[in-house]
C-alpha cells in the first residue's frame, strides 16, 4: 500500500478523509503490463489517497454458486477487502477479444455481494486495441450497479512501451490518467455522500434514517443487488409472465438499461422489506404477481397483480411483500 507524497496531481477540494482504493489485476503473468500500471498507480498515489493491490486473482476457485452458503477462504477475503475499500481501479488484458478469464471469474463472486453494489470503479486498460474486452468490462460493472467512471476511458498506451516499474512511475502518460481517474473516484465519493447515496450493506439505522424526510432528494438507482444476466438489446422480446406460485429468481435484475432508461424486475419475497428512497427520475411499478405494500410519502397502499402505479421523482417510497410477489420497474434516469 502506499499512501501520500506522489506526484500524481489532485484536484483540490476534495474531502479530507483518505481514500481507499483496491486495485484488482485481471493478468496471473508474472510480468504482467497491467499488474505494473497497477503498482506505478499506488506508488505515486497522492496525499489523501491509500491503493491496496489485492492478491492475485489466480488464488481464488472458479465460481459456484453452491459455494456461497460457506465462502472459501480467498473469495471471504476478497469481499473484505472490497467492502472495505471506497472505490476500486481494475486493469485487466484482452484475450481472444474478450476479458480474461481471472477477471471475470472475480467479478462472479461481487455480483451477489452488496457492498460491491454503488462501489465507484474505474477501467485501465494499457492498449487502444483492447477495445473489446474494454467494453465487455464495463457492461458486467454496469449489470452488478457499480459506479462506472472512464468516457472515454482511461486509456495508458503502453504495449511496446518497454517501460519497467520504475520507468512507469515516471511516465507523464501514466501520472495523467492516474490522476483523472484517482479524481474521478473522488470525486464520485464525494458526490453520493452529498446526495445520500445508500452504502451497503443496509444496516437497520441507516434504514431508518434514510426513511427520513430529511433524506436528500437524490437517490440515482434503486438498491437492490442484481444478477449480471445480459441486458436486452433494441428489439428484443423479454418475458414478464407471471412465475405461477416461484419466483423467477431470488434476487431482483436489470432488464435494460440505457442512457436514460432503466426497466428491472424486482422481487419480493413475503416480509421483504425495501426501505424508504427517493429516485431522481419518475418512475413506474407494475406489480406482475403477488401483492406489494406501497408507502407513498408516509402512506401505504397495497398493489396487486395487474395494478401499476406512477410516481414523480424525489417522492418517498418504500415496498414491502406481503406475499412472495416482483413487480416490473422502470427509471427515468437523471444525470446528477
Amino acid at each position: 500500500m502506499r499512501r501520500g507524497a506522489g506526484y500524481f496531481g489532485m484536484t483540490p477540494g476534495f474531502p479530507s478523509s483518505p481514500l481507499r482504493v483496491l486495485a484488482l489485476c485481471g493478468s496471473l503473468r508474472a510480468a504482467s503490463i497491467n499488474a505494473a500500471l497497477l503498482r506505478a498507480v499506488a506508488r505515486g498515489a497522492p496525499q489523501g489517497v491509500e491503493v491496496a493491490i489485492h492478491p492475485s486473482l489466480g488464488g481464488l476457485p472458479l465460481f459456484n454458486p453452491d459455494l456461497e452458503a460457506d465462502l472459501p477462504a480467498p473469495v471471504r477475503a476478497l469481499h473484505d477487502a472490497v467492502a472495505r475499500a471506497d472505490a476500486l481501479i481494475v486493469a485487466s488484458p484482452e484475450y481472444a477479444h474478450g476479458v480474461s478469464a481471472a477477471i471475470k471469474n472475480a467479478l462472479d463472486w461481487l455480483v451477489s455481494f452488496e457492498p460491491f453494489i454503488h462501489k465507484p470503479v474505474a477501467v485501465l486498460n494499457t492498449s487502444p486495441r483492447a477495445r473489446h474486452a474494454d467494453a465487455a468490462l464495463r457492461e458486467t460493472l454496469r449489470t452488478m450497479s457499480a459506479g462506472l467512471f472512464g468516457d472515454p476511458p482511461f486509456v495508458v498506451p503502453l504495449l511496446g512501451a518497454h517501460l519497467d516499474d520504475d520507468g512507469m512511475a515516471r511516465s507523464p502518460d501514466v501520472a495523467a490518467v492516474a490522476a483523472q481517474a484517482l479524481a474521478a473516484l473522488r470525486a464520485e465519493r464525494a458526490r453520493q455522500a452529498a446526495t445520500g447515496m445508500p452504502v451497503f450493506p443496509l444496516s437497520s439505522q441507516a434504514a431508518a434514517r434514510r426513511a427520513s424526510p430529511r433524506l436528500p432528494p437524490a437517490v440515482d438507482q434503486w438498491i437492490l443487488p442484481r444478477m449480471a444476466i445480459p441486458h436486452a438489446s433494441s428489439g428484443q422480446i423479454v418475458d414478464i409472465l407471471p412465475s405461477e406460485g416461484t419466483l423467477p429468481s431470488p434476487k431482483s435484475f436489470a432488464l435494460f438499461k440505457s442512457s436514460q432508461l432503466e426497466v428491472m424486475r424486482v422481487v419480493l419475497p413475503a416480509g421483504k422489506a425495501f426501505p424508504p428512497h427517493r429516485v431522481a427520475g419518475e418512475i413506474t411499478i407494475q406489480c406482475l404477481e403477488g401483492v406489494i405494500d406501497i408507502s407513498v410519502d408516509g402512506q401505504s397502499q397495497a398493489l396487486r397483480a395487474g395494478q401499476l402505479m406512477h410516481l414523480d421523482g424525489g417522492v418517498m417510497h418504500g415496498l414491502v411483500g406481503t406475499v412472495d410477489a416482483s413487480a416490473l420497474v422502470s427509471i427515468v434516469l437523471c444525470k446528477p
